[in-house]
């Protein structure tokens, strides 16, 4: 609210119709900011099950980002058992999103990964990258 009492609010007219529409500023920034998540890398884990470490890079409202929802589609188990991210922790970035490590077993590089942002397509595994060297996996 503004100190007139009344609230911070954007006019939009609706070109077809010509009505116009009150938009809280809050809203708009809502809508306008684009929620993405970016694989940085992928790199396999030497463990007794498959299991990759993957880094991710999240821009826009980051806490939205839900990892709970991380997974990967599996048409021979129900969805209740799809494996799922695994020991996240946001690690140091070297640009404005925000970055995040964690491990997930038996990755299919056939198929994206699904997230709370959309579903990513997975690259290629790489060697790991020193500023990631120092996250040791524990088997749940």
């Amino acid at each position: 609210m503004h100190r007139n009492g009344s609230s911070a609010a954007l006019n939009f007219r609706n070109f077809f119709g010509g009505h116009s529409v009150m938009v809280s500023v809050r809203q708009y920034r809502s809508c306008m900011m684009s929620k993405t998540a970016t694989i940085i890398g992928v790199h396999e884990i030497e463990a007794d099950e498959p299991v990759h470490l993957i880094e991710i890079e999240v821009t826009g409202d980051a806490d939205q980002f839900d990892f709970g929802d991380v997974t990967q589609a599996d048409e021979n188990v129900s969805r209740d058992n799809w494996q799922c991210a695994y020991d996240e922790r946001e690690i140091d970035s070297p640009t404005a999103g925000r970055r995040f490590a964690f491990f997930l077993h038996y990755l299919n590089f056939e198929l994206p990964l699904a997230t709370s942002f959309g579903d990513i397509d997975i690259p290629n595994p790489t060697a790991i990258p020193e500023r990631l060297s120092t996250i040791e996996y524990e088997a749940p």
